[in-house]
C-alpha cells in the first residue's frame, strides 16, 4: 500500500487517499476537519530531517525519498520511506507518498540476528 496525500506550507495535511489514513489510524474526518499534521505525526527525532526535505523542495521542487518514523493515532509508531515535491507552479502547497517499510525493516532484523 502506498499513501498519497498533499500537503500545505504550514505543515497541514489538505486530502490524502484511504491507505494513508488506514496507515495512520486517522479517519477522513480527522482529515477534513484538520486534525492531521504532519508534525502531529512525526516523533520529535525526525524534525531535523523533515526540516532538511523541505530545504530540498524548495531548491530543486522535490526531496530524495528518505526513512523515518510516524505516530499513529493510538501513540504507536512505524517506520516509512516518505518522498515529497511541490505541486507545479505552487511553492507553498506540495504531494507526497508514504510507504510503511515495517516488513522490510523486520526481515533486516532477523537477518543481522541470524
Amino acid at each position: 500500500m502506498i499513501g498519497i496525500g498533499f500537503w500545505e506550507a504550514g505543515g497541514g495535511i489538505t486530502e490524502a487517499n484511504d491507505a494513508f489514513l488506514e496507515m495512520i489510524g486517522y479517519t477522513r474526518e480527522d482529515l477534513v476537519s484538520g486534525q492531521i499534521r504532519w508534525s502531529d505525526i512525526t516523533p520529535p527525532e525526525y524534525a531535523e530531517l523533515d526540516r532538511a526535505a523541505l530545504a530540498q523542495i524548495a531548491i530543486s521542487g522535490s526531496c530524495t525519498p528518505y526513512e523515518k518514523e510516524f505516530i499513529r493515532s493510538d501513540g504507536s509508531r512505524f517506520p516509512i520511506l516518505v518522498g515529497a515535491g511541490h505541486l507545479q507552479g505552487c511553492t507553498d502547497k506540495g504531494s507526497f507518498f508514504v510507504v510503511d517499510i515495517t516488513d522490510r525493516k523486520q526481515a533486516q532484523n532477523q537477518i543481522r540476528e541470524n
